[in-house]
């Protein structure tokens, strides 16, 4: 329980770091963005977010890693954690993640959800050390040839 305090305590202070690779439909107008916009409940579909004015604060900065036939490859990094975050955002600006079946259309929405938590860094709640962890994307992920580290990490 102390070291889930201690996590969440880092999240909500911001001294979390999330960084994910995402595949997006099209191609952002500019190489890095921040979306600013509150998030909440959809009126008529409770199980559904959206970007809504009474919603809850919610900060997602993106970079554009590359672009191919299977979108762009884009990097969020979150500076909060809203449900959905990074999908509601991205739909949101006409961007939405490759094989989500609740906030893209068809036939973006078909195939497996393209949204992978890569970076994570964080202080150890019981050490104190500061830690980078570093997760490869998973076979699926259609563009993960194009994923490094060192990209992710060029912020």
């Amino acid at each position: 329980d102390a070291a889930h305090r201690r996590l969440a305590e880092q999240i909500k202070s911001k001294s979390a770091e999330r960084i994910y690779v995402v595949v997006v439909f099209g191609m952002p107008e500019h190489e890095k963005f921040t979306i600013d916009a509150p998030i909440g409940r959809h009126r008529g579909i409770p199980s559904l977010m959206t970007v809504k004015r009474e919603g809850r604060g919610a900060v997602t900065h993106v970079k554009v890693l590359g672009s191919g036939g299977h979108g762009s490859l884009v990097t969020c990094r979150l500076e909060t954690g809203r449900t959905h975050q990074i999908r509601v955002h991205l739909s949101s600006i006409g961007h939405p993640v490759r094989g989500d079946k609740q906030y893209a259309k068809k036939p973006w929405n078909e195939g497996p959800l393209q949204l992978h938590a890569a970076l994570l860094k964080f202080v150890h709640p019981a050490t104190g050390e500061a830690l980078a962890v570093y997760a490869e994307p998973p076979e699926d992920f259609l563009l993960a040839d194009d994923v490094t580290r060192e990209g992710i990490e060029e912020w």
